[in-house]
């Protein structure tokens, strides 16, 4: 559910029919109640458009529709003259659906449906559910979508013992995928402030205003990272911003100073890594909406109304299963199917390769030759299923890498980054500077050199920097000439 507060609404697309003679009617939903007496509850009124002066006596229902439509849950209001708003105060308890988010919140995704009818129209059914199941004439369907942007980051501060020495905020930026939204940054006091010295301070601040229209909210999951890569202790928040660029959301404390002296929580490096979660919400703006006409119904029977299903795990099974696949790739005697319209939505060099007059495209084939059967497997089934095999070791990961750069798929190649990070070891950290090298990667570059920088004795001194610097003279000396530097 969005981050409201009792009273906070948003507003569906207007939408109308010729039978109303040009009145249009909107849906107001306060996730949150109307009023602190409702906060328990989820509120729906159906409201007219303020210029609108014509009469308008209606009837209408609304349906919270579950996934398979066993569950729905729906309240009827018989005909009246609307000339604000009505509907429900209480339409659905909050805990119902909490309780069965896969039921009514499938994909993240809450459908309410609203039949709105002329009092012409009269039915003998008690059940709401009986008359919203009927099509009549003069119908038409109005689809409203609000905007969702989901992102992961990996916030490495390095030298926390100097932070808590010098008491200097870190900043770190987040940028939403969608470009008319607005820009953020973290901010890390580790002193705390001064109501609460013993918890570190981690403050949200809007860089980037957007339109006035708007009202933004942001849903926040932060968690510590451990040193044994364990997500072990973490706080979950939501707020909304309004259209001020300077909004600053201070963050639940929950990371204790006294912690952090100890070196609880930290890694080798003296850094404390925090994986933030983000779920970025558009109010206000209904993204859009889309209306299906009234000739596109019969007097006898509608179309069966459209069930809200996780796309992502249907085509997630009918992967596994190898159904309808329309795309081979093969990788030295190994074959894979997988699904064009996938690997085009997520890497613009498959798409780019089946868009123009190629091979691939003629013979719906397409042969690798530089990467090995077992990375591709792991990135097709990434791609189409989500999945992801655990325990890969560093050298599993940097193939990862390579192929998510070969092919330009961005929040592939982020999370073998996240993983690489987050699993920095001594042994290990040869490999991922030479990645990072091969791949002029200049954060994960800056990453691993913090780490080689606070522990530079114990890495010069150990067999794999013997070979590392054999074998790669030029770039080993570069990274102990910026360690002395900083010495």
């Amino acid at each position: 559910m969005l981050p409201h507060k009792s009273g906070e609404y948003l507003d569906s697309a207007y939408f109308s029919t010729p039978i109303f003679d040009g009145t249009e009617f909107c849906l107001q939903l306060y996730p949150r109640g109307n009023s602190i007496e409702n906060e328990k509850y989820l509120s729906c009124f159906i409201s007219r458009k303020k210029e609108d002066v014509n009469p308008a006596r209606i009837g209408f229902s609304m349906t919270l529709e579950s996934i398979d439509g066993s569950r729905n849950k729906s309240k009827k209001c018989p005909s009246f003259e609307l000339v604000t708003n009505r509907g429900f105060n209480q339409f659905v308890k909050l805990e119902i659906i909490n309780e069965n988010k896969n039921l009514y919140v499938p994909g993240d995704v809450l459908t309410i449906k609203c039949r709105v009818w002329s009092p012409e129209i009269e039915t003998t059914s008690e059940s709401s559910d009986d008359f919203s199941s009927k099509t009549y004439l003069n119908q038409c369907t109005s689809l409203t979508q609000f905007k969702v942007d989901k992102q992961c980051e990996i916030w490495p501060i390095a030298g926390i013992h100097k932070c808590l020495e010098s008491k200097l905020k870190i900043h770190f930026p987040v940028e939403s995928s969608i470009e008319t939204q607005p820009s953020f940054k973290l901010s890390f006091s580790p002193d705390g402030n001064k109501t609460d010295s013993e918890h570190a301070q981690i403050e949200i601040v809007q860089t980037k205003s957007f339109s006035k229209k708007n009202f933004f909210f942001v849903k926040c999951k932060i968690t510590v990272i451990s040193a044994q890569k364990e997500y072990q202790h973490s706080q979950t928040d939501t707020f909304s911003f309004d259209s001020d660029a300077e909004s600053v959301w201070h963050f639940p404390k929950f990371i204790e100073i006294a912690h952090l002296e100890e070196g609880k929580y930290l890694h080798l490096d003296d850094s404390l890594y925090l994986s933030c979660e983000f779920l970025f919400a558009t109010g206000g703006d209904p993204g859009y909406h889309t209306e299906i006409p009234s000739y596109a119904y019969s007097a006898f029977g509608g179309p069966e109304c459209a069930r809200v299903t996780n796309l992502s795990s249907s085509i997630s099974k009918l992967y596994l299963d190898n159904q309808f696949c329309d795309v081979t790739l093969q990788v030295d005697n190994k074959t894979f199917l997988a699904y064009k319209v996938v690997l085009c939505a997520q890497s613009p060099v498959f798409c780019a390769m089946f868009k123009n007059d190629t091979k691939e495209k003629n013979t719906n084939v397409v042969e690798i030759t530089d990467v090995d059967v077992d990375t591709i497997k792991l990135m097709l089934d990434f791609l189409h299923s989500d999945i992801w095999k655990e325990d890969l070791s560093t050298e599993d990961i940097c193939k990862l890498y390579s192929a998510a750069d070969k092919y330009q798929i961005s929040h592939f190649k982020q999370k073998c980054t996240r993983l690489l990070l987050s699993g920095l070891s001594v042994a290990e950290v040869c490999k991922v500077l030479i990645l990072a090298d091969l791949h002029q990667d200049d954060f994960l570059m800056s990453c691993v050199h913090n780490f080689v920088k606070y522990h530079a004795n114990e890495i010069f001194h150990s067999s794999q920097w013997e070979e590392f610097n054999n074998e790669n003279p030029i770039l080993s000396g570069r990274i102990m000439l910026q360690v002395c530097k900083n010495i």
